[in-house]
């Protein structure tokens, strides 16, 4: 008797442990039934996590990759997509929140302009996502018609300071751009958003005055080339000038060389003349020098000839013979 005893006590300690196991296993069924969230919660590797501590307040972001273990009724878990999404102007109708028609502008001038499409590329900044679950909700609500509140009159503000002229200037439009961002960036920050880019297409205008900037743009880029020109001439001036002036010195120099090879060449055709001269005077003196010998040996011969013609006949004479 005495050692039953102990063995119904224990049958009865196992059968009382295991109604409580049961009972215990039925409460924590029921609990994670009745939470929003279970035991576990999984973080995919887009989704960052937002963990709150319902006896406390406390929120913990985690965008770590896995699973988390969670106490249900005391802990909950609230997931969001931090991908990026792009809001796009674009078309004439309604799609869903991220696809809405074009934008238009009305100029500072009075003019109207549209963009053909607008994106504006935004997501959740996961250390900020407990405003986003504050303001929309959680999973993937927030991008419903947040970036709608504030994208199309920023960018309507920013854009419609410059006149329809300026507009369309690739730096006027990059800069209204850029403001528009920045604006947009503050407007979301307060939401846990984060603004990446904005990318806008050319602004449209009507046909007419489409073709009115059309000929302004060419006329301003004949003027440009026209300046371009001018600035070319006026800057090659100084060159024109040196150029010229080297080109004269080198003619000067040119035509001072010539004139010094035909001097030379004409004081020695000089002295040659003058050698040649003096040779055909001296050959000429000699030649009337043998001349005038020839005629005095001539003349002495005739002066002896006659001489004796003349004593011949003053002997006949002296003789009384006829001559």
């Amino acid at each position: 008797m005495s050692a039953k005893r102990p063995r119904r006590l224990i049958g009865r300690l196992l059968e009382v442990l295991s109604v409580l196991a049961l009972a215990s296993l039925g409460v924590l069924y029921v609990m994670s039934r009745a939470s929003s969230t279970g035991f576990l919660v999984k973080v995919a590797d887009h989704q960052v996590a937002l963990l709150v501590d319902n006896r406390t307040g406390e929120v913990r972001i985690d965008d770590t990759p896995g699973y988390h273990a969670l106490i249900p009724w005391v802990q909950d878990a609230y997931r969001l997509d931090k991908s990026p999404f792009d809001y796009e102007m674009v078309g004439d109708t309604w799609v869903d929140y991220n696809h809405v028609p074009h934008l238009v502008v009305r100029a500072s001038d009075g003019a109207t302009f549209s963009f053909e499409s607008v994106r504006i590329q935004y997501q959740i900044r996961p250390e900020d996502a407990w405003k986003v679950t504050r303001d929309a909700g959680a999973e993937y609500g927030w991008h419903h018609g947040a970036m709608d509140a504030f994208a199309r009159s920023i960018l309507r503000d920013e854009l419609g300071r410059h006149t329809a002229e300026e507009i369309t200037r690739s730096e006027v439009l990059r800069d209204a751009t850029l403001r528009a961002k920045a604006r947009l960036g503050e407007a979301l920050a307060a939401r846990g958003l984060v603004v990446h880019e904005v990318l806008t297409s050319k602004p449209g205008f009507a046909p007419e005055y489409e073709s009115v900037v059309q000929r302004r743009k060419v006329a301003e880029r004949e003027i440009e080339t026209l300046v371009q020109q001018l600035e070319q001439l006026t800057a090659s001036v100084p060159d024109r000038r040196a150029k010229l002036e080297r080109d004269k010195q080198l003619a000067e120099s040119l035509a001072r060389d010539q004139l010094a090879k035909n001097i030379a060449k004409a004081q020695r055709d000089a002295e040659r003349a003058r050698a040649e001269a003096d040779i055909a005077y001296e050959g000429k003196v000699r030649s009337g020098e043998q001349r005038r010998v020839e005629l005095l040996s001539q003349a002495d011969a005739a002066t002896e000839k006659f001489k004796k013609e003349a004593e011949g006949f003053r002997a006949r004479r002296c003789d009384g013979r006829p001559g």
